[in-house]
């Protein structure tokens, strides 16, 4: 069990240590703490804490160490940046981003960090995109993406090519959920500026000087869709559309072709869950959220082999929660952390 109940909180893995940062507690107040679970040991240490809480925030890991960027300080958007060492327990401030943004996105690429979305401390959404040099502690803006502000989309990397995909924009004070899918092509980035933005609207996928292509299809509008990367194919899990409702829909992005397909819906819709690919069993893992209100407790898997879901009986242990933050894979285990149960916080580690 957890020292405490939690749910919104951060949390990723350091070699076979996980480390759960911040979040809100049993009442729903924003918190400082910052602990460790050995996943060997089953057990947990409470490690240094913040000065002020931190909700919202985006983190990458770049040579063992832990960047943690912008968010809510507070109660405030804040553009400071932390890193935490594991080895001594400690944390320093870095040079701080440019702006000050929550719900942003961030990932580690060729050792440095790519930031992008998110909503500024003015209430409009962020469009730029930021590049960290962990060695140089320093900022750059790479470029403006050619599309309307974005945030809450899923950010991620393959062989040198960030992927923005889906998430919320934001045009004269009205928030909508989008389909839109940018790539940031890095290798270009340090000498072509904007050349190396791709922005994607509807069918049509425009690379800058190099043209257009089109996708054979796209999916739907969707956020807080969670999202698995397997070898160089990313998958897209359910989800939250555009009226609100939890979703069954499941879908793959193929970067070599540039083109999605719809797979096998999932037997069970839902939004604000988690997914996590187990290598052993070549499969998906979708795994707690909600849909209607109402927390889901079933485990459904689907195999990258025959392309098809099947639910997974559950015993001794719900998975009834949501806002647990992203299922972790250690060795054959997959671990929970938290999350919200019926309305309330749960502190179990599952």
């Amino acid at each position: 069990v957890m020292p405490g109940a939690r749910r919104d909180h951060a949390a990723w893995i350091l070699g076979t240590t996980i480390y759960v940062m911040g979040g809100y507690d049993g009442t729903g107040a924003a918190t400082i703490t910052f602990w460790s679970y050995s996943t060997t040991g089953n057990s947990w240490t409470v490690k240094t804490p913040f000065a002020d809480t931190y909700t919202r925030q985006a983190c990458a890991v770049v040579n063992g160490e832990l960047y943690m960027i912008g968010g809510v300080k507070n109660g405030v958007a804040t553009n400071e940046v932390w890193r935490y060492d594991p080895i001594t327990d400690s944390w320093a401030a870095k040079a701080a981003m440019p702006i000050s943004t929550q719900y942003h996105r961030a990932i580690a690429i060729s050792g440095m960090i790519l930031v992008m979305g998110g909503h500024s401390a003015s209430g409009t959404t962020a469009r730029q995109l930021f590049l960290y040099n962990p060695q140089r502690n320093a900022w750059s803006t790479l470029a403006t993406p050619p599309m309307y502000p974005i945030r809450s989309g899923i950010f991620e990397s393959i062989a040198g090519i960030g992927h923005y995909i889906g998430g919320v924009t934001v045009r004269a004070g009205v928030e909508s959920v989008q389909l839109k899918h940018v790539q940031i092509d890095f290798s270009q980035m340090h000498t072509a500026g904007a050349g190396g933005i791709v922005a994607s609207t509807g069918l049509t996928t425009t690379r800058f000087g190099s043209g257009t292509t089109s996708l054979d299809s796209k999916p739907s509008s969707m956020r807080s869709q969670p999202c698995v990367v397997v070898g160089n194919t990313i998958y897209l899990m359910q989800g939250e559309d555009s009226a609100g409702n939890a979703s069954a829909e499941t879908w793959a992005y193929y970067p070599e072709t540039n083109t999605y397909e719809r797979l096998a819906d999932c037997s069970v819709v839902r939004k604000w869950g988690g997914a996590v690919y187990h290598p052993r069993d070549d499969a998906i893992y979708s795994i707690g959220g909600s849909a209607g209100g109402l927390d889901i407790g079933s485990l459904e898997k689907f195999d990258l082999t025959t392309r098809a879901w099947s639910s997974i009986p559950i015993t001794g242990t719900s998975l009834s929660r949501n806002g647990f933050g992203a299922p972790i894979l250690v060795g054959d285990r997959i671990y929970l952390f938290g999350g919200g149960v019926g309305g309330s916080f749960s502190a179990t580690t599952t």
